[in-house]
């Protein structure tokens, strides 16, 4: 028995966006473990981007907001983002102790 032609087109677009929804998943985990690797490691400035473009696609994920808002501190030109950042997820318990510390930093270097 042969599939008519309308379900071969349903099938196969099935099957593509299985694809396409299992490979984007694969980036994204890629995408995390390197602006991870990079904040461990304090390379703020260089995991900014990372955390920016993750921050875009899942604005309420409060550890997203948090190192967003901690490497927009050190990416001076962005420091002005840091507070809005910092201030949404101060009082989570997600959230390390470590953001008091940098809140601190980021009123001070806005003049707060």
């Amino acid at each position: 028995m042969e599939l008519k032609t309308p379900y071969k087109k349903r099938i196969l677009t099935a099957l593509l966006l299985c694809f396409n929804v299992c490979f984007s998943q694969v980036v994204i985990t890629d995408e995390i473990k390197s602006a991870d690797e990079l904040f461990f490691n304090e390379n703020y400035v260089e995991a900014y981007p990372l955390f920016k473009e993750l921050h875009r696609k899942n604005p309420r994920n409060p550890i997203y907001t948090y190192k967003l808002g901690v490497c927009s501190i050190y990416a001076l030109e962005k420091k002005e983002e840091s507070l809005p950042l910092l201030e949404s997820v101060v009082n989570n318990s997600e959230i390390p102790k470590e953001i008091h510390f940098y809140l601190a930093r980021a009123y001070m270097l806005n003049y707060k």
